[in-house]
């Protein structure tokens, strides 16, 4: 669990976005590309009197409570949480929104596929139902392939039926085509927010650098 996430109720597996935690996010996200680094920043949310991610989860109901947080001390921040939450939320959230993307892609190319094969392999089915039986046997032999396609995709159709789906394969490969078109802009989002956090340890790096020398300087002196 991340902080400015929660557990949906109604299932564990999911997460749903904490409005009030992701704000706080979405502030450090932007007071970092405006090139302050994790300690700074952290100085800047305890002068705001922001609720630190401890005694946040502590005090709402997030299902990260610990039983060891300092209730006296709200607002203690450090670059090391700053640090964490710069690295993840915003990257798992799409991350998460693409895997529910491929797992509905996955269903809808299985139906499709299913229909397709259903309709391409019926008359091969029906040339069969049509022999007497003393002729199917061999038919079955020598169109094995075809009739073994045909009652698995139509197996999955009665089923996907039973469990009250309509059978449409027009509404489906038109799904599939918006999904497809959503899974590239997931995807190009990704990319984009992996930059981000590859653009911000580099500037984390050369804030620490600078610290370095900074400290250095004072001995000197």
């Amino acid at each position: 669990m991340r902080y400015g996430y929660r557990k949906d109720p109604a299932d564990k597996n999911h997460w749903l976005v904490d409005d009030e935690a992701a704000a706080v996010v979405r502030r450090i996200y932007q007071l970092a590309i405006d090139c302050h680094g994790p300690y700074e920043i952290a100085r800047i949310l305890e002068a705001d009197k922001v609720e630190c991610p401890a005694y946040y989860n502590a005090t709402h109901n997030t299902c990260m409570k610990r039983s060891n947080t300092d209730m006296s001390k709200p607002y203690t921040w450090n670059g090391v949480m700053v640090s964490n939450i710069l690295k993840r939320p915003e990257y798992y959230s799409l991350r998460s929104k693409r895997k529910e993307t491929h797992d509905l892609t996955v269903e809808l190319n299985a139906r499709i596929d299913a229909y397709e094969k259903w309709k391409k392999y019926r008359k091969h089915y029906q040339a069969w139902e049509k022999l007497p039986e003393a002729k199917r046997t061999a038919f079955e032999r020598s169109h094995e392939y075809e009739l073994r396609q045909y009652r698995q995709a139509a197996a999955a159709l009665r089923r996907w039926q039973a469990d009250g789906e309509k059978i449409d394969h027009k509404g489906w490969k038109a799904a599939l085509d918006y999904l497809n078109k959503e899974q590239f802009m997931l995807d190009y989002q990704l990319q984009e927010m992996k930059e981000k956090v590859r653009r911000m340890e580099i500037v984390k790096r050369e804030l620490i650098q600078e610290n370095k020398r900074t400290r250095s300087d004072r001995y000197v002196r």
